[in-house]
């Protein structure tokens, strides 16, 4: 029912104005309960409200009488309240000069916090470094998002529309800060918090990065690809941390393999819309993808605790009209080699790395190598994950990294 799930959304952005503020009677679970009894006792006095009974029939109507009911239900687009959170429609993403626009209800204040926790826009004025939203992952908003997960951990794991959970949608978000990202998703996925959660809530937190959802990466294309929140993480450049990865590890996904079937996958080998694999992710650049820190360390991390992906090849074109499988280590090594036959141009494919690129990429490949030899123990085996072509570089590669000639 349009005119429902149109109600629920307002209510979930009201609710979360409210509490997106520096008041402190909002921050205990106590007080956090009080405003939402308040709340709702007002939103069932208006029109929208009002309609919405109306349009129900038969038992529903008699059973609806507070909109607190639908604290944890779906709205527009099957977002539940924790989507709404990072929609960029949502209160805390509009600009300040944009009021809210439902009569009878307060004007929609922002997040301040400054710095790794700011959730607005860059024109949006800072606080006061002393403020202590700016030590908080959700800003003013903490509080409220802690209650509501502890109250219903299945929020995590919750989709919408486009089959997103809130953490993806929060990766995506544009006006957030990379590293207010970074702190979001540890807050939940590495326990961060000042008040440790449920083992429960860390487990569905991970489980949320694992869930494919549909994202367009090119406004050109006709449809979405589906990528998980793990994908879109890598690379855009949000490092989660090994904490994480190390959790995603143990955990299986259920996804559908080229025949269309369901199999539980390994939630750190399940591909990308591409057939990329994560570790193809953080080695890839190439459009709006470069090479960066968080990059690096994701390859670092998944090399290290996922060392099996350096065996797993990915289909591209060989240049010729056909096509080639390349691992990780073959791809990495094809676009060094592209890059250093233009670094006399500009090069686009760097990012925060300053004069040490070379170093840091070319210590990167030796690390990718050194743990390709440790789990690929036959000589053959690891020459042609890493060098198909090259015998006597992958000599080399031995000799150097093993000390053994």
């Amino acid at each position: 029912m349009k005119s429902g799930k149109r109600f629920i959304s307002d209510f979930h952005d009201h609710l979360i104005a409210i509490f997106n503020t520096k008041d402190p009677k909002r921050k205990s679970d106590e007080s956090i309960v009080d405003t939402l009894v308040k709340e709702a006792a007002e939103q069932a006095k208006t029109d929208q409200f009002l309609k919405f009974q109306g349009d129900l029939k038969g038992k529903e109507r008699d059973q609806c009488n507070s909109p607190l009911q639908f604290l944890l239900a779906k709205g527009g687009e099957n977002q539940k309240i924790l989507h709404r959170v990072f929609d960029p429609e949502s209160p805390i993403c509009r600009s300040d000069d944009e009021g809210d626009d439902r009569d009878g209800e307060v004007d929609v204040p922002r997040i301040e916090a400054d710095g790794p926790t700011s959730l607005t826009k860059a024109n949006t004025p800072k606080t006061k470094v002393d403020d202590p939203a700016s030590k908080q992952p959700f800003g003013h908003l903490t509080a409220f998002v802690e209650f509501l997960v502890r109250l219903q951990p299945e929020l995590l794991v919750a989709l919408d529309k486009e089959k997103r959970t809130p953490l993806f949608s929060a990766i995506i978000l544009e006006g957030i800060d990379i590293s207010a990202k970074e702190r979001m998703l540890r807050y939940f996925c590495e326990n961060t918090g000042p008040k440790p959660f449920d083992e429960t809530i860390v487990e569905k937190a991970r489980k949320s990065l694992t869930i494919m959802g549909k994202y367009r990466f090119d406004d050109d294309d006709d449809d979405d690809d589906e990528y998980n929140a793990l994908h879109l993480a890598i690379m855009k450049d949000v490092y989660i941390g090994e904490r994480t990865v190390d959790g995603l590890k143990k955990m299986f996904a259920s996804v559908k393999n080229k025949r269309g079937r369901r199999e539980q996958t390994p939630c750190l080998q399940i591909p990308g819309a591409n057939g990329d694999t994560p570790l193809h992710m953080a080695l890839s650049v190439g459009g709006n993808h470069t090479w960066s820190d968080a990059k690096i360390s994701w390859a670092k991390t998944l090399a290290k605790l996922e060392p099996r992906l350096l065996g797993v090849g990915r289909t591209v074109p060989d240049g010729a009209g056909a096509t080639q499988k390349l691992t990780p280590l073959q791809l990495f090594t094809e676009q060094l080699s592209k890059r250093s036959l233009n670094k006399k141009g500009r090069d686009q494919s760097t990012k925060a790395l300053g004069a040490d690129l070379e170093q840091e990429l070319e210590s990167l490949r030796d690390y990718l190598k050194l743990q390709c030899l440790k789990v690929y123990t036959d000589d053959s085996e690891a020459k042609d994950i890493m060098y198909p072509d090259n015998d006597s570089e992958h000599q080399l590669t031995v000799c150097a990294l093993s000390s053994s000639c």
